[in-house]
């Protein structure tokens, strides 16, 4: 494998590292700072047959209600247990599971709260509650997600690793352009002058002006 093959899949790597660590943080930080009560619902209550993520010994759900803004999204499940014998908590008990889903422009992160009645069941092992160091808003419920929504993941990633590529390539072809006109190669900075080639990299050397052909000026010692 060419030196140049390997160096375009590390950059592709790192690329997508950073766009999923963009990814996460993102998401992290419309948890801790998305206004909640600024969602707008989207869905109407209506009737839901399954929940999104089952809870051992929880009657069926009977509604689902969705909100939803830019970057939050939040699901609301409920049952009422009309039988006793269907679910070990008392009948006529109100069962909710809220998902919370953040991300920008989708979904990436989920967390999840169980509640039933007005007291909270617990959460699931995989999410907890926002640490009291890190400032966010204390009036209502956050919760760190750490559940992967995995289509909205990959999306978020891919687009944000395009935009860091889409920085990274008008940065590198700004400072190609300033050495070529400087009379340096483009790839190693080493004076070129009239030369066709690089003679320290071999690189060809390339027209300015939109192809047409221009003498380089000689490098000066202050060239980048």
């Amino acid at each position: 494998m060419s030196q140049t093959r390997t160096r375009r899949i590390l950059i592709l790597i790192g690329l997508l590292f950073l766009g999923q660590l963009t990814t996460v943080l993102v998401a992290v930080t419309c948890a801790l700072w998305t206004p909640i009560p600024a969602l707008q619902e989207i869905e109407p209550r209506g009737s839901f047959d399954a929940w999104p993520r089952p809870v051992p010994g929880w009657p069926q759900p009977t509604a689902r209600t969705v909100y939803s803004n830019a970057v939050h999204t939040l699901i609301l499940h409920q049952a009422i247990n009309y039988d006793d014998s269907t679910s070990d908590q008392p009948k006529g008990a109100t069962h909710y599971q809220w998902l919370y889903r953040y991300g920008w422009p989708m979904n990436a992160l989920e967390a999840e709260t169980r509640t039933i009645g007005s007291t909270r069941a617990g959460l699931s092992s995989a999410y907890s509650p926002v640490p009291s160091w890190i400032p966010h808003d204390q009036r209502s419920f956050r919760f760190i997600p750490t559940r992967i929504l995995w289509s909205g993941f990959a999306v978020d990633s891919v687009l944000y690793a395009v935009l860091f590529w889409s920085m990274g390539a008008g940065v590198w072809a700004s400072i190609r352009y300033r050495r070529m006109v400087r009379g340096r190669c483009p790839n190693c900075k080493y004076p070129i002058n009239e030369s066709p080639r690089c003679p320290e990299c071999g690189a060809a050397r390339r027209p300015l002006n939109g192809g047409r052909s221009r003498s380089y000026p000689p490098p000066s010692s202050s060239d980048c």
